[in-house]
């Protein structure tokens, strides 16, 4: 096995922990809609219904609703993922709001600053829950809000700054660490090698 010496050793660990880390947003509520969709489909499984597997809409990281049934011919993940594109242009475009529930005959459609972000209709709400379709929607709206402002806020200058600063920082700590390390080894060379020399004349 080959043995990092303790120069390079020590750099690599200097790297690592100059590396940012990032933690996956959310918290219980909004993890739990992924997890009744799980369910919702195990339990329409086991009585031998068979339907098209709900799919969760992620917006930045964050589920924002689950998607039950299919609409005008687009099976529930297909929807999903056509939500997700949507919301994500308009995010990349700098819309991020207002957002507000306009009624439709389909059922409830969810628009950001005049676009259609989805719509959700009776058949995606979730029965578990005992929510009508007006909850269900405002439920989706207030996750669908949280992930907006989370995402206009990392897309700030002050945001941006900040994240540059903090990546300098660990940046020029890291170089320091290196070079005291070197410095360290350097110095503690030549008395080691005189030990090792020591104990060799010792053995002979």
């Amino acid at each position: 096995m080959k043995t990092l010496s303790f120069p390079v050793f020590f750099l690599r660990l200097a790297v690592l922990l100059a590396l940012p880390v990032t933690l996956p947003a959310g918290d219980a509520s909004t993890a739990s809609v992924a997890t009744r969709s799980e369910q919702e489909f195990a339990h329409a499984n086991a009585e031998g219904k068979n339907p098209e597997p709900p799919a969760a809409v992620h917006v930045f990281n964050r589920p924002v609703l689950v998607v039950r049934a299919p609409l005008m011919g687009y099976s529930p993940y297909i929807r999903a993922r056509g939500i997700e594109t949507r919301i994500e242009k308009l995010i990349e475009e700098g819309t991020y709001g207002p957002v507000t529930i306009d009624a439709r005959s389909e059922g409830r459609a969810v628009m950001i600053n005049g676009h259609l972000a989805f719509i959700m209709q009776p058949e995606d709400v979730d029965p578990a829950t005992g929510m009508t379709l007006d909850e269900a929607v405002d439920e989706a709206v207030r996750f669908l809000k949280t992930a907006l402002t989370e995402a206009q806020y990392q897309a700030s200058p002050a945001y941006l700054l900040n994240a540059g600063m903090k990546a300098a920082g660990a940046t020029f700590l890291a170089a320091v660490l290196v070079w005291l390390l070197g410095s360290l080894h350097r110095k503690l060379r030549p008395q080691v090698m005189r030990m090792t020399k020591l104990a060799g004349d010792r053995l002979v």
